[in-house]
């Protein structure tokens, strides 16, 4: 699987000359291997989570037929799952007793892809639906142009089990947190009011729309120029911007965890952009979800999603591995200044207003503006504004030189007072790690079984500290033992109670990176016991059984 991904992913995409000539054989034939490598990178992904996953539920005592979701997180938590339900059956959280309301995705003949909220997931560890027999549900109004409807992983045009009302005013969502107001010129947000705070979000003043779809046409003229060559004493790139436009609402309906909003819209060489709103009853953040049609395009160009956020002197920062970044003040000297790679989220403030924006797909932004190829030397001042950097194909050899087809970015937007980190990190691994699922059917049984795990839900490992992640539960690379890695995120030193069933009376050793270990570990009651510098990546090593430590391990 890594041999795929670095194979996929290394220095180059392809040939020297893939860009001036695309259609050559050797560019077609380069391209066509790292998709290859992509493809089987991506099926033993799925590979290993499926045995995983299998492994799991054959322990735990399912019903015959059964659902069984998995929360690879330490804490409790929500979140979406999706999979094909036959239309002759429900789903019954095992726990609460009670039927499991659905939003339809896709409606075929015989099953509907839907998706439902999985509530209160324990801390890595499960939950269980019973998928049961139950009379035959009425179809879902299927869409004339399927092709058309929202994002991979949000509902179509098909109406939400017994949620298609419309909320009323077109143009407004609303919940206990923020009233959220469309634009449909532009096919996406006018005003986002945070009620907690009393303040408004985004930027009436700025060019653009809050999530609205920006192409820029141009970057190639004139040649050589800064956008593609490296060299002040060549020109500026000329830029064409293009807003989306000709927009429309689709839909506003209520749905089991919310309100949905549905609209359209177009920009030069994107024929549709799908965007999808989704405002939560309980939980303060707002989905959004694009779905773009982009035709194949080999002249120089660029795609953003432009979030213009109403502070006066904007601060901004995005999230590494195990940090918090302000590119204003925390660039080393000589680094670029015009994108930046954020691990899960971006944020734009001040003193009284935070904006965090969660990227689910696509993990560039530019602050302040979009790139135009000045190779700034400070950061300096800059306009509120986060912009998601989804597209280019400025890069001039090597590279794919266009990109078509449809594509899906989704991001989750929250506000505050100010940046907690802590919270926001959480937030971000939350939206950019999936509940697994897997589903459990009567032929899959085999009987007798020795079922050793409960059947509604259960953990196998606990974390006291809310600002810790616990980012690796692997076998050790000896094979002796196995090794948890933990992150902390809120850029503060802590204490850390680490408790698990699968632990009892079991003696742990600190380690570095490649572990190598030689601090024991104090374990009592309250589990296994240490401290986490700010930010610190920690590793630890644990067996349970003293004579079989390796050498490089203290008894």
């Amino acid at each position: 699987m890594w041999d795929s991904i670095f194979l996929m992913n290394e220095h180059t995409w392809g040939w020297g000359r893939s860009v001036t000539e695309p259609h050559s054989e050797d560019s077609e034939r380069e391209l066509a291997y790292k998709r290859l490598r992509a493809v089987m990178a991506r099926d033993q992904v799925d590979y290993v989570l499926d045995r995983a996953m299998t492994t799991i539920a054959g322990s735990v005592e399912t019903p015959p037929r059964a659902l069984v979701v998995f929360n690879t997180l330490n804490w409790r938590r929500d979140g979406w799952v999706e999979f094909d339900l036959q239309k002759t059956r429900e789903m019954v959280d095992l726990e609460a007793g009670a039927v499991v309301p659905v939003e339809v995705l896709r409606d075929e003949q015989a099953y509907q892809r839907i998706r439902f909220m999985a509530r209160g997931v324990p801390a890595v560890g499960y939950r269980t639906y019973h998928v049961r027999d139950t009379a035959p549900r009425a179809a879902a109004e299927t869409p004339s142009d399927t092709s058309t409807s929202a994002p991979a992983g949000a509902p179509s045009r098909a109406a939400s089990s017994g949620a298609s009302a419309a909320t009323g005013q077109l143009d407004t969502l609303e919940n206990n947190f923020y009233r959220v107001r469309l634009d449909a010129e532009s096919g996406s947000i006018k005003s986002v009011f945070d009620k907690q705070l009393g303040r408004e979000l985004v930027d009436d003043k700025s060019p653009y729309r809050f999530g609205q779809y920006v192409y820029v046409k141009g970057g190639g003229e004139p040649f050589p120029n800064q956008m593609l060559t490296y060299r002040k004493t060549t020109p500026v790139a000329r830029l064409d911007i293009h807003r989306a436009t000709a927009g429309r609402v689709v839909s506003v309906e209520k749905s089991p965890t919310g309100t949905v909003a549905r609209l359209e819209s177009s920009a030069p060489n994107t024929p549709r952009v799908s965007t999808e709103v989704v405002l939560f009853d309980d939980a303060k953040k707002i989905e959004l979800n694009y779905r773009v049609r982009k035709e194949t395009v080999y002249q120089k160009e660029g795609v953003y999603f432009a979030f213009p956020v109403a502070v006066r002197a904007p601060r901004f920062n995005f999230d590494v591995q195990s940090a918090v970044v302000n590119p204003a003040k925390e660039m080393m000297p000589g680094a670029g200044l015009e994108w930046f790679s954020s691990q899960n989220w971006a944020a734009a403030g001040d003193d009284a207003l935070t904006v965090a924006i969660v990227n689910r797909d696509s993990f560039l932004w530019t602050f302040g503006d979009i790139v135009r190829g000045t190779w700034p030397k400070e950061f300096g001042p800059r306009a509120p504004a986060l912009f998601s950097y989804v597209m280019n194909n400025y890069w001039n050899t090597n590279y794919v030189a266009a990109q078509g087809g449809e594509f899906t970015f989704r991001y989750v937007l929250t506000s505050a007072r100010t940046l907690d980190r802590a919270a926001t990190a959480r937030m971000g691994w939350e939206e950019t790690t999936p509940l697994e699922r897997t589903l459990v059917k009567s032929q899959d049984q085999t009987y007798p079984a020795r079922k050793t795990l409960p059947a509604a839900q259960s953990s196998f490992l606990s974390v006291d500290n809310s600002s810790v992640l616990l980012s690796a539960w692997k076998q050790a690379e000896d094979g002796a033992g196995t090794v948890m890695r933990f992150i902390e995120l809120s850029g503060k030193p802590g204490g850390v109670s680490v408790r698990s069933p699968l632990l009892n009376n079991s003696a742990a050793v600190a380690c570095n990176a490649v572990e190598l270990c030689d601090v024991p570990v104090r374990g009592g009651a309250r589990g296994l016991l240490f401290e986490t510098r700010a930010n610190q990546i920690f590793t630890l090593w644990v067996n349970g059984a003293r004579e079989a430590w390796p050498q490089n391990r203290p008894r």
